[in-house]
C-alpha cells in the first residue's frame, strides 16, 4: 500500500485550497534560517535572542514533517522517498564543498565516513541536521511500510525527554556532560541531545499531526500564546542558567517546543497576501537551504579575507550578520541563475527548483 492513514486523520481540504498556507510558510524558512545563522554569528544582543533563535530547528523540522502528509491525509512512501532523494543529494554536495573548503582554507584532509553516516557534523556544524533529517525520514518510511504509523505519536514524548535528559538538564543526573566518540575522533557533547530521535523525529511528527488535524486557531489566540510561551522560554533559561556554567548548555529548553509549535500555526493562520510576506516566501523559497547551510562558510570566508588584506572594521558586531546574511542570498541568486541558464541550454526547460527542507 502506497499511502497509510496517520492518527485517524480527518479529511483536509484539497491541495490547491491550501496552497495559501506555503507563502508564510516559505517566509519563515527565511526567517529560521536567520535564526539559525543569529546562533553561529556574533551579533548584538544574541545572549538575550539566543532562546528565541533555538525555535529555528524546530520549526524547521515542524515545516517538513508538516508536508510529508498528503492532501488526503496520508503518510504515504512516495513523499518520503522523493525526500530522502532530494535530502541525500543535497547533503552529499554540502560536504563535498565543505571539504574542499576546509582543505583549502584550513589545511584540514580528515574525514570519518562512519561519523559522517552517524552524527553528520563532521565537516561542518551545520550538517548534523541534514543528516538526523535524512534518518528521521528512514525511520518514518520503516514505520510506514510496517503499518506502524499509528505509534508514530509514542517518539514525541520520548523524543523531547531525551533531548532534555542529555542536553539541558543532563546535571540533574550527570556529574559531568555526557559525550560519545566516533571513529576515534573528539568525544562529542552534542550529539545525545542533538540527533533523529530527539529533535527530528519528534517535530516532524507534530508537523504531520498538525496537518492531519487541521489544527487552526485565531490570530488573537495564537499572538497571545506566542508571547506568553515566549515569557515562558526566557523565565525557564534563566531559571536553568542559575545552576552555574552547567546551565549554559543544551539547545532548547522545555518551552521551547511548545513556542515553535505556536509560531508553526500563526505562520499557518497568515493569508500570504502582504508584499512584505510574498517577498520573504520568495526568498524563502529560493534560498533558505543556502542561507541555512553555508552561513558558516561565508563567515569563515569573510573573517579570513579582512585578516588576509589587514581589515579592521569596528562594531562588527552590528554589521556583520547582517552583511553574511546579504551576500549569501546575494550568491545563492546568481547561482540560481546560473542553474537555470544551464538547464535552459541543456533541456530547453528549466527544471524546477526544490522548496527547501519541506
Amino acid at each position: 500500500m502506497n499511502g497509510l492513514p496517520v492518527f485517524n486523520p480527518r479529511k483536509p481540504d484539497n491541495e490547491k485550497s491550501r496552497q495559501g498556507e506555503i507563502v508564510p510558510l516559505n517566509a519563515l524558512k527565511l526567517l529560521c534560517a536567520f535564526m539559525v545563522a543569529g546562533i553561529h554569528i556574533p551579533f548584538v544582543g544574541d545572549a538575550y535572542l539566543d532562546p528565541i533563535y533555538r525555535i529555528a530547528v524546530p520549526i524547521f523540522f515542524l515545516i517538513s514533517g508538516y508536508f510529508l502528509i498528503d492532501g488526503s491525509g496520508q503518510l504515504g512512501t512516495v513523499r518520503i522517498c522523493r525526500a530522502l532523494k532530494k535530502s541525500i543529494l543535497l547533503t552529499i554536495y554540502a560536504n563535498i564543498v565543505y571539504y574542499i573548503f576546509n582543505a583549502v582554507i584550513f589545511k584540514i584532509y580528515r574525514y570519518s565516513f562512519w561519523e559522517t553516516l552517524v552524527e553528520g557534523g563532521t565537516i561542518s556544524t551545520v550538517l548534523w541536521y541534514m543528516t538526523a533529517y535524512i534518518q528521521a525520514l528512514a525511520v518514518v518510511w520503516i514505520f510506514v511500510k510496517l503499518k506502524l504509523s499509528n505509534f508514530l505519536p509514542l517518539l514525541v514524548p520520548i523524543g523531547i525527554f531525551l533531548n532534555l535528559f542529555f542536553g539541558t538538564y543532563y546535571w540533574l543526573t550527570f556529574d559531568d556532560i555526557p559525550t560519545v566518540c566516533f571513529d576515534g575522533g573528539e568525544p562529542n557533547s552534542l550529539f545525545l541531545s542533538r540527533n533523529f530521535l530527539t529533535v527530528a523525529l519528534p517535530c516532524m511528527v507534530l508537523g504531520m499531526w498538525i496537518r492531519v488535524r487541521r489544527l487552526s486557531f485565531s490570530t488573537v489566540k495564537l499572538c497571545i500564546a506566542t508571547i506568553l510561551l515566549a515569557m515562558a522560554v526566557y523565565w525557564e533559561k534563566d531559571m536553568v542558567m542559575s545552576v552555574g556554567e552547567a546551565g549554559l548548555y543544551g539547545d532548547i529548553v522545555f518551552m521551547t517546543i511548545p513556542l515553535s509549535v505556536s509560531v508553526f500555526l500563526l505562520a499557518l493562520n497568515m493569508d500570504g497576501k502582504s508584499q512584505v510576506i510574498r517577498l520573504m516566501g520568495y526568498l524563502g523559497k529560493r534560498h533558505s537551504v543556502n542561507v541555512y547551510l553555508y552561513h558558516c562558510m561565508m563567515y569563515l570566508i569573510l573573517g579570513v579575507m579582512m585578516y588576509h588584506f589587514s581589515v579592521d572594521i569596528p562594531h562588527e558586531y552590528y554589521w556583520k550578520l547582517p552583511v553574511i546574511l546579504i551576500l549569501i542570498v546575494t550568491f545563492s541568486a546568481l547561482y540560481d541563475t546560473i542553474k537555470k541558464t544551464i538547464n535552459k541550454r541543456l533541456s530547453g526547460n528549466v527544471i524546477a527548483d526544490g522548496a527547501g527542507f519541506a
